[in-house]
């Protein structure tokens, strides 16, 4: 206690004589501190403003105590000391406390919150200070209650800051603030600003919501946070997608983000930089290494080898680490707030910061390279012990123990297929050498199962092949038997419907199967009734048994939902079908991530629903985000849907030139897949497009392919694909001025969508025939038509279908309402009415859009870029066609983000061309 002047005996007693054991009085001069101490820091003049944090802590400032907790560079400090200004501002009191070890014994402690509560006001310290100064005999507990009935006196609010109090270890110091907390008078708040949770118990203040935590999640800088900390310059260099990779870089970290901002400020071209920004950036790993220096040996040891650990707990790091004591010293890394990120409630597993991990790694490389294969088979052998095979692959491939992977793999496989996790289990078959696989039938399977969910059905057929010839001497066995059921769903996922439904009718027959696969052959016969319109049979179908759990069967219970959904949406049920996909996406989102096939299969179905319910550009930017998932894995009905909206936004706004390209795309993939009906689907669509711009000639020249697709499939999808090409021969008939052949075609086709209830497709393919009725004056009918047309669309609230006409359906619906057709259906009125002014609105919104441009035009590069982007094209792609680097792409792309105020590569496009700037077919030029 070197900075106190004391006289008397014992030179290790403590100020005051504060505690217990003394001997005789002596006179004591009580000793003088730091003014610093009892003074906030300041608070920068151009400090960043948190105003949603001020405000949250504005409304707990009426609590007991408030408390601060996070790791070091949380700005807590800072934070708090912003926070007191405003209290003091406001009219309170203000007493602050900046503690250091020298507060980590009683009487020291005492003292020091008597001279804090003096710096806020004379009168709160003075009687605990004269009662020091009268003898140094005097209990901390007197000290405190002191300066409690110091506070009770004044009227004013009064709030004690206790900076680093986490520094405060000492049980006899927790007992007076526990006695502060118990006895404080209603004035008296407690600010306690920490690394670690207090020693004494805040159960009874959360029980009495008497206690207010600000953490770390409260404390991480939002995006826009990050942009006002970084300030405006920086902010428009950066762009929204340069502070979004920041934001995902740090986690919001302020420490990181203060490190980084010096050199971003300085970087020539920060977006480059912001993707360098790590763990081992030269600012960061200094940080980081500062950090490591004041820890032991075995408290570095431990972060060094749990590094490899993408999640943690007590007991896989002491198997990882290799001691009994890591438990002990990660439950102290979280008491201290290390960076450690907690993955679940009950605080058992977590993560460490990715920036510090980053840091880890590089350092365990740099010093214990030879050790890395052994951490992992640790890892990897405490995973397999628990049964937990996925993770225990990851790691015995991590540590090259390939066999040993194989056998784990075996283990999991169909496990990760049920719950959709199926690109993880395709990539690991890229690992593995070729020369392992060979008679690993359930392996093979699993796989099979996997490439037919992600569209790889010329390699899915290979191994599919190849496992039935390995059970083919074992007819009847479990596996012959789930191999069948695979082939069901190879089928449909084929669109051999029929075929799939025959096979699985007879498995469901012929076998028991456990959930997973009972449910994946229940889709397929319901799949097949969904396509005739068989409603009886296809809700008669079996729902999965709830007691076989529900991670048994993920997938199939995703892909029965979709089918709910796709039901629904054929019966123009539209809201019933939101909310099978709703559940569906949060299903596939809950085991498989946001990111997955199944979630991406969804996006597709839901912005066809966006689409037709006249949200356009919503519905694009959905397809976009997740393009090159959904146009690489999802399956036909998805894979439609999706290019559906994509080619018909892109007609919406005139620019013929994208949709033709993603049409070529769609329809290439389609081909290739075997996907018929999708084929014949988008050739409809190109007809549509080819008769809008003038080329009946060429539209005529598609009759042979949809001739071509009918002799190919004739057997399973003919009587889908003729009417198909009934719809193609009706538009082009009608533009041809055949009339009556154009009416008797889409006539045709019309019933024929009615003869499976498929009332959403037959909504479009009557509109078209209203129309042509209107043409041939048999006003009846279009009126009979529309009137039917008009009920449905509004029953679904699906005004794409009329929407899509533009201008030449508003003179036949004015027509039909002046004639009275639409009396007696209020909502069929609404409707008609909600359309017209629709079309006028859009009309209107397209000749402001004509005329608007953003203040910097896009470049021709830029253009040619934007167009590669909305093809689906990847940076690195996009850089070969150039025959530019990839970070010239990526250069162009940060001043297109600028200039169109986008955030992602959809919304460039979509922006883009919303502002006519992708009207010039440089793109084309460049192709």
């Amino acid at each position: 206690m070197g900075a106190y002047s004391v006289r008397g005996e014992r030179a290790q007693m403590s100020v005051m004589g504060l505690t217990q054991d003394f001997g005789h009085p002596v006179l004591v001069d009580l000793p003088r501190i730091a003014l610093t101490k009892t003074v906030p820091p300041a608070v920068r003049k151009f400090a960043v403003q948190r105003p949603e944090l001020m405000k949250f802590l504005d409304g707990a400032a009426a609590r007991r105590v408030i408390l601060f907790r996070a790791p070091a560079g949380y700005g807590k400090t800072i934070i708090a000391a912003e926070w007191s200004q405003r209290l003091r501002e406001a009219g309170s009191l203000v007493a602050w406390l900046s503690l250091d070890s020298d507060d980590n014994e009683p009487g020291a402690f005492a003292y020091h919150l008597a001279r804090a509560f003096e710096s806020a006001a004379t009168n709160l310290g003075r009687e605990a200070i004269e009662l020091l100064q009268a003898s140094n005999l005097i209990p901390a507990r007197n000290v405190i209650s002191s300066l409690l009935n110091a506070v009770a006196e004044t009227d004013c609010e009064t709030y004690l800051f206790l900076d680093d109090f986490h520094v405060v270890s000492d049980a006899r110091c927790h007992e007076l603030m526990k006695m502060l907390v118990r006895y404080a008078p209603s004035t008296l708040h407690l600010v306690l600003i920490s690394r670690t949770e207090p020693r004494f118990s805040l159960s009874r203040l959360r029980l009495e919501d008497e206690l207010v935590e600000i953490d770390v999640p409260l404390l991480k800088f939002k995006p826009q946070e990050i942009c006002d900390f970084l300030g405006d310059a920086l902010c428009h260099r950066l762009g929204k997608a340069g502070i979004a990779k920041l934001h995902a870089t740090t986690e919001g970290w302020p420490a990181a983000l203060q490190l980084s901002r010096i050199a971003l400020t300085n970087s020539a071209d920060p977006v480059a930089h912001v993707r360098t920004i790590s763990g081992t950036s030269r600012t960061i790993s200094e940080y980081f290494e500062d950090t490591l220096a004041t820890e032991p040996e075995e408290v570095v040891d431990f972060l060094l080898k749990t590094s490899i650990l993408e999640q943690m707990n007590g007991s896989l790091c002491s198997a990882v680490a290799g001691t009994s004591e890591e438990a002990a010293i990660l439950e102290a890394l979280e008491r201290e707030q290390f960076l450690l990120v907690p993955l679940d409630e009950s605080g058992n597993w977590y993560r460490y910061h990715n920036l510090l991990r980053e840091f880890l790694l590089d350092r365990l490389r740099t010093r214990m390279g030879d050790q890395l294969q052994d951490l992992h088979r640790r890892a990897c052998r405490w995973y397999a012990a628990r049964q937990m095979w996925s993770e225990a692959v990851h790691y015995a491939i991590a540590a090259g123990d390939y066999p040993l992977a194989l056998e784990f793999i075996e283990n999991c496989a169909m496990s990760m297929v049920a719950r959709g996790d199926l690109l993880t289990l395709l990539s690991w078959e890229q690992q593995l050498p070729k020369e392992l696989m060979s008679g690993q039938l359930e392996v093979k399977l699993a796989l099979a199962w996997g490439m037919s969910l992600v569209t790889r059905f010329k390699e899915a057929e290979v191994l599919l092949t190849q496992v039935e010839a390995g059970t083919h001497a074992a007819l009847g066995s479990d596996l012959w038997w789930r191999c069948r059921a695979a082939r069901a769903v190879f089928c449909a996922l084929t669109e051999d419907s029929a075929r799939g439904r025959d096979i699985a009718l007879e498995c469901l027959a012929g076998y028991k199967f456990d959930a997973f696969n009972f449910n994946a052959l229940c889709n397929v016969v319901r799949y097949a009734y969904l396509k005739s319109g068989d409603w009886k049979a296809f809700y008669a179908v079996p729902n999965p048994d709830p007691s076989a759990g529900e991670a048994s069967y993920v997938l199939p219970e995703n892909y029965r939902l979709c089918l709910y959904g796709l039901a629904a949406v054929k019966q123009l049920r539209f809201d019933e079908a939101f909310d099978f996909y709703a559940v569906a996406q949060s299903l596939a989102e809950k085991y498989a991530g946001a990111k997955s096939v199944s979630a991406s299969m969804l996006t597709a179905l839901i912005a066809r629903l966006e689409y037709e319910r006249g949200d356009v550009t919503g519905a694009e930017v959905r397809v976009l985000d997740a393009l090159e998932l959904i146009e690489t894995t999802a399956f036909h009905e998805g894979f439609r849907n999706a290019f559906f909206v994509l080619v018909r936004a892109a007609a919406v706004r005139g620019d013929y030139t994208r949709a033709m390209s993603l049409l070529n795309r769609a329809e290439r993939l389609s081909w290739e897949r075997g996907w018929g009906v999708v084929v014949a689907m988008l050739l409809v669509e190109r007809t549509r497009l080819l008769l809008a711009n003038g080329n009946v000639s060429e539209a005529l020249a598609l009759m042979p392919a949809f001739d071509e697709l009918h002799a190919k499939h004739a057997a399973d999808l003919g009587a889908s694909i003729r009417t198909w090409r009934l719809v193609a021969k009706g538009l082009i008939d009608a533009a041809s001025e055949n009339l009556e052949d154009a009416a008797a075609a889409l006539s045709e086709a019309f019933s024929g969508l009615l003869s499976t209830d498929d009332r959403f497709i037959a909504l479009r393919v009557g509109i078209d025939l209203a129309v042509l009725y209107d043409r041939l004056g048999f006003l009846a009918k279009s009126h009979a038509l529309l009137k039917k047309l008009m009920a449905w669309g509004a029953e679904a609230n699906m005004p794409s279908f009329v929407l899509d006409h533009e201008r030449r359906i508003v003179p036949i619906l004015l027509k039909a309402r002046d004639a009275a057709v639409f009396d007696g259906d209020d909502l069929a009125i609404r409707f008609v009415n909600g359309l017209l002014l629709q079309l006028r609105e859009r009309l209107q919104a397209m000749r402001k859009s004509a005329a608007a441009r953003p203040p910097d035009e896009l470049t021709a590069r830029e253009r040619t870029i934007v167009e590669f982007i909305a093809r689906g094209r990847s940076n690195k792609e996009i850089a070969r066609e150039l025959g530019v680097a990839p970070e010239t792409i990526k250069t162009h792309l940060k001043r297109i983000f600028q200039k169109l105020s986008a955030e992602s590569r959809a919304q460039a496009v979509v922006r883009a061309q919303s502002l006519g700037m992708l009207k010039t077919g440089a793109a084309q030029a460049a192709l």
